[in-house]
C-alpha cells in the first residue's frame, strides 16, 4: 500500500501545482490564480494604437501592447503578463500588458517611446503616424484620402460601408463625397509587420479622422 502512495505522490504534486490544477476548473495560464509577472522586455511586441483626430486639433492617442516570448526568471509557467516602464519625453510610468495608456505625439506626429525592463534593457521605438493623420485633403465637396500599404479606410455612406485597401486605386488615392457620408470622420486601419529597430514587432493602428467640425 505504501508503494502505491509513493507512486501517486508525483501525480498529486503536479495536480496541485500552478500548471496542473486550478480552483476555477480552467487550465488557462492567464486565469486569476496566476500572478507571475515578467518585468523583462519581451522578445517582440504587438502594439495597438487608437487615434481620435478632431479636425484642426491634436490627436488623442492611446497605446496598449502584448508581449511574446517570456524572458524572465519565473519558477513556473504560471504567467499573467508583462510589467514594464514606459518612458516618453514627458512621462515615465509603469505599464501592464493589455491595458490602454495615453501617449502624446511629437509635433510631427511621431510616437517616440521606450520600454525598460527591470534589468535596464531598453527597447526604443519611433513610430511615424503622420501619413495616417495627414492622409486627406478636402477639395470642395470631396475628400481625397491617400491609402497607404497594408491599410484600409472605412467611410460610412448611404446605402453601405465603403472599404478601400492600399494600392487598389491609382496612386493609392480614394475620393468620396462628403455630402454622401453619414458621419464627418472616416476610419483608417493599418497592420504593419516587422517594425522597430530589430524588425520583430507588429503594429495594429486604428484612427478616426474628422475632416470637418
Amino acid at each position: 500500500m505504501s508503494k502505491k502512495w509513493l507512486l501517486a505522490l508525483p501525480i498529486l504534486f503536479w495536480l496541485l501545482s500552478c500548471e496542473g490544477f486550478t480552483t476555477t476548473g480552467s487550465n488557462d495560464p492567464y486565469s486569476d490564480h496566476c500572478y507571475g509577472i515578467s518585468k523583462k522586455n519581451a522578445y517582440s511586441y504587438m502594439f495597438f494604437f487608437e487615434l481620435d483626430c478632431p479636425y484642426g486639433e491634436n490627436c488623442k492617442t492611446s497605446l496598449s501592447f502584448i508581449g511574446s516570448g517570456v524572458w524572465d526568471t519565473l519558477d513556473s509557467r504560471c504567467f499573467s503578463g508583462y510589467e514594464l516602464r514606459l518612458e516618453t519625453a514627458d512621462t515615465s510610468r509603469i505599464v501592464l500588458e493589455n491595458k490602454n495608456y495615453p501617449i502624446f505625439l511629437t509635433p510631427d506626429n511621431h510616437a517616440n517611446f521606450t520600454f525598460i525592463g527591470e534589468d535596464n534593457e531598453e527597447k526604443k521605438y519611433d513610430i511615424d503616424l503622420s501619413g495616417i493623420i495627414n492622409s486627406y485633403t478636402v477639395r470642395g465637396d470631396s475628400v481625397v484620402v491617400n491609402v497607404m500599404d497594408n491599410c484600409r479606410i472605412t467611410v460610412i455612406s448611404t446605402p453601405q460601408n465603403i472599404e478601400v485597401y492600399g494600392n487598389v486605386y491609382p496612386e493609392s488615392n480614394f475620393i468620396f463625397s462628403a455630402n454622401e457620408s453619414i458621419r464627418s470622420w472616416f476610419g483608417y486601419d493599418c497592420i504593419w509587420h516587422e517594425q522597430g529597430s530589430l524588425k520583430k514587432d507588429d503594429l495594429n493602428i486604428h484612427a478616426e479622422i474628422f475632416w470637418t467640425k
